[in-house]
């Protein structure tokens, strides 16, 4: 009878550790394989916390775009001038005079 008690204990820890390492492996398998792992759903986090700050980024850039139209739609002589200045253009009777700067010269030679 002795016998008997030792190979159920044995086979009672068996049972055991297979169901511990098939529960370990369906836990690895659902972290990093399954569809929707966790691994999965971090990273989709992050790629959408990045796309919310472009979209807020983006947003601020119209929001300065539009008052800057507006401010061309008043006819802001200054608005006007300031930009036909940044694209080069000049009065009548003036003489545009570009000045390279030091990096310039050295990427001519």
């Amino acid at each position: 009878m002795v016998a008997r008690r030792r190979k159920k204990s044995t086979t009672w820890r068996s049972n055991i550790a297979i169901f511990l390492i098939l529960l370990l492996l369906g836990l690895v398998w659902f972290l990093f394989f399954y569809k929707y792992s966790v691994i999965k759903i971090l990273r989709t986090n992050f790629l959408i916390n990045q796309k919310v700050e472009r979209v807020d980024k983006l947003a601020q850039e119209r929001e300065v775009l539009e008052e800057e139209k507006k401010k061309l739609e008043e006819q802001d002589p200054k608005t006007i001038e300031k930009k036909a200045r940044e694209l080069g253009l000049a009065k009548e009777g003036e003489t545009i005079i570009r000045i390279k700067k030091a990096n310039e010269d050295e990427k001519d030679n």
